[in-house]
């Protein structure tokens, strides 16, 4: 029978969180993860032989494979990477953080030697974007790559992995999401920023008759 699976992407965008906030998250997470550790393990001892090998190789997947990885990533290029929470207990923890990036993976992926079939990824972006990006299009909204990336074949892990995320998500809203929607840039320019450049052109028209309009038609009459 061909597996089914499906798969999740949700943006995360006008929200506010802290240090603790994520930690939360991670340790609901790693209750996720345990719930489908102990659950894969069941289905694996109940349909092969138990061998004294291949107890063993239970047993490592046990240990070893369903660990949550976490990088944290620091405005001045540092990285800090660990399972769980550990990194959030390190001194070396980034005063300012830029990304935080969270996924049950890695570590299966180094023992089993592909994914899991359930997995997500968490990817926290708190990096500030230049104030003027000649890169990006007037009308694009401000760049962010926060989102939360759910796939698997039990229906039940996305729908609880993305629960859990979310509970925490949804507490956190601001009221700034607005400001960083499609065509915002656009509006507040013509709003504001053409009234003021409008202003400052007016204030300084005496200014600029005096110093430079009669040298303007002076030269203009030069080259008649």
């Amino acid at each position: 029978m061909q597996l089914q699976i499906s798969k999740k992407t949700i943006p995360l965008r006008g929200i506010t969180l802290n240090v603790g906030d994520v930690r939360r998250i991670v340790e609901l997470l790693s209750a996720c993860v345990n719930s489908e550790r102990d659950r894969e393990l069941t289905e694996l001892t109940e349909s092969v032989p138990k061998t004294d090998e291949y107890q063993e190789y239970v047993e490592n997947l046990r240990d070893h494979a369903f660990k949550l990885s976490v990088t944290i990533e620091g405005k001045h290029g540092e990285t800090l990477f660990g399972n769980g929470t550990d990194p959030f207990n390190s001194p070396n923890l980034p005063e300012q953080i830029v990304s935080i990036f969270i996924s049950n993976s890695s570590a299966y992926q180094s023992i089993v030697g592909r994914r899991p079939l359930n997995s997500f990824t968490l990817n926290l972006d708190f990096s500030s974007p230049p104030l003027i990006d000649a890169s990006s299009p007037v009308s694009s909204p401000t760049p962010n790559f926060s989102s939360l990336t759910v796939e698997g074949d039990q229906q039940v892990w996305v729908a609880s992995i993305e629960q859990t995320v979310m509970q925490i998500i949804n507490k956190r809203k601001n009221s700034r999401k607005f400001l960083h929607a499609p065509y915002m840039y656009d509006f507040v320019l013509w709003l504001i920023g053409f009234p003021i450049a409008m202003y400052v052109c007016w204030r300084l028209s005496d200014f600029i008759e005096l110093y430079f309009g009669r040298g303007a038609r002076q030269f203009y009459g030069k080259i008649r």
